[in-house]
């Protein structure tokens, strides 16, 4: 296993270790929490910048780094949501559009073939990450009316939808309806 691949299981494994930081109660733990967030969001632009340097790109990488961002990103929207930070048709909406991501990505590696990152799941992505690490400082501030994070919610939502329609329009005929 590659440097690339590895950096991508630990974000996996730092996962859990987020939500307990997250959901217990005790002093400063919002901070420690997004202190665990931001350490995972690095190893996904690190793992990608090695990858593509050294020449490390994999099938594996291919489809575990997505399912890696999209666990980090779900994990930290079901906190926000159990304190009721982030409304359920937030959630849904992401959620969906990463679910039928990883559908259509499944489907045609079925024939081999292999399904890249758009410039708007990029951003997408991009968003999320800035989006969360903001709402953890928010939540830690008892920030009570927080139109930032609403604003940024609503640009994550925006740019979920967007990525997910040039996903499906881009990789329009990779799909096979028989």
């Amino acid at each position: 296993m590659n440097l690339a691949n590895k950096l991508t299981l630990s974000r996996i494994v730092l996962i859990p270790f987020y939500i307990l930081l997250f959901l217990l109660d005790f002093k400063y733990h919002y901070y420690y929490a997004v202190a665990v967030f931001i350490l995972a969001s690095i190893t996904d632009y690190v793992d990608g910048r090695i990858a593509r340097n050294r020449n490390m790109i994999t099938t594996f990488g291919k489809f575990a780094d997505p399912l890696a961002d999209k666990m980090l990103v779900a994990a930290s929207l079901l906190c926000f949501m159990s304190i009721g930070r982030i409304g359920v048709w937030a959630l849904f909406i992401i959620l969906a559009r990463e679910f039928a991501v990883t559908g259509l990505r499944a489907a045609v590696a079925a024939n081999g073939v292999v399904l890249a990152a758009g410039m708007w799941g990029k951003a997408k992505t991009f968003a999320q990450m800035i989006g969360l690490i903001y709402l953890h400082f928010e939540v830690a501030a008892s920030i009570k009316y927080a139109v930032i994070g609403d604003v940024l919610v609503y640009i994550m939502v925006i740019l979920t939808l967007i990525s997910g329609i040039e996903y499906f329009y881009k990789n329009r005929m990779s799909i096979q309806l028989k």
